[in-house]
């Protein structure tokens, strides 16, 4: 098994990327891997960085270099940095607990409390972390009462005669969660957490995290004016309604996308009936609503 570098000592030794090789035709992303532990064992912090590095470039799905790139950044307050490298392995290995629990670390550091609790939430009572995250989410939480509690004792009082008695529910003020779409319609929620957003303009789907990051899920043949969408919990397929070409569209978790029912019209939004493996689709032109059973 792969080894992660688990515990960073504040005194290493820093070193100059200029002196560093960075070619290494004949090795491989393991000796690559290796040769960043043996530098980092014996101090040399910047040059088991750019070895970590060089193990992601010779094999982009080398989750553990990632691993050890983000810790080596978190050690050299590398915020941002670091932030990258525990995403980028998220996104290969989404239940890996423990990457997880550190980018709430890092969104403490940034004094992103709101992303950093989302993360720690997302810590389950099985992860070896889930104590520790239970214990920053009571810090986190109690910080904001008292803050609330402290912007409540320096506010002004209201002029409770001019009031309108009358009971108001309202809901929290809208905060923007992710921006740079292009004429956004979809919007689903798939198994992971992971939010999922139709870009009728640029025919393509987003993917976003829930701390807002997103990157692009699906694009090309297949994605034709995307309207309304729905997704299948147990497998992850989306289902996307093509409203410019008249089609429904399934988009596989890796990206796949192939068109399962042409000859609609101008279809807007779609419900999946996950009991009896059936499409609804809404069909504007006709006024119309469209079964598609599915296999």
């Amino acid at each position: 098994m792969k080894k992660r570098i688990w515990i960073l000592s504040a005194a290493l030794v820093t070193f100059s990327f200029t002196s560093l090789p960075f070619a290494f035709a004949d090795n491989t992303a393991q000796d690559l891997f290796n040769q960043g532990q043996k530098a980092y064992n014996q101090g040399k912090t910047q040059q088991a960085l750019s070895y970590f590095q060089q193990a992601t470039q010779a094999d982009p799905n080398y989750t553990d270099a990632y691993f050890n790139i983000g810790a080596i950044e978190y050690n050299l307050k590398h915020y941002p940095q670091a932030l990258q490298a525990f995403n980028k392995l998220l996104q290969m290995n989404p239940s890996d607990q423990v990457a997880r629990f550190e980018t709430g670390k890092i969104y403490q550091q940034l004094g992103q409390t709101q992303k950093a609790i989302t993360a720690f939430n997302l810590i389950g009572p099985t992860s070896s972390r889930y104590q520790t995250a239970q214990r920053s989410l009571a810090q986190l939480e109690s910080r904001g009462q008292k803050t609330h509690r402290e912007s409540i004792t320096k506010s002004p009082s209201p002029d409770l005669s001019s009031m309108n008695t009358t009971t108001e529910h309202r809901a929290d003020k809208p905060q923007e969660f992710a921006k740079g779409f292009f004429g956004p319609t979809g919007l689903v929620v798939g198994p992971q957490g992971n939010l999922y957003v139709a870009n009728y303009s640029k025919n393509t789907i987003y993917k976003v995290n829930p701390f807002g990051e997103k990157e692009l899920f699906a694009s090309g043949n297949g994605i034709n004016g995307p309207v309304g969408m729905a997704i299948d919990p147990r497998t992850g397929d989306l289902y996307v309604a093509n409203h410019l070409d008249n089609s429904i569209a399934k988009v596989t978790p890796n990206g796949k996308i192939s068109i399962i029912a042409k000859g609609l019209n101008q279809p807007y939004n779609v419900f999946l009936d996950q009991k009896n493996h059936t499409l609804y689709v809404s069909e504007q032109e006709t006024n119309s609503i469209a079964k598609i059973k599915l296999n």
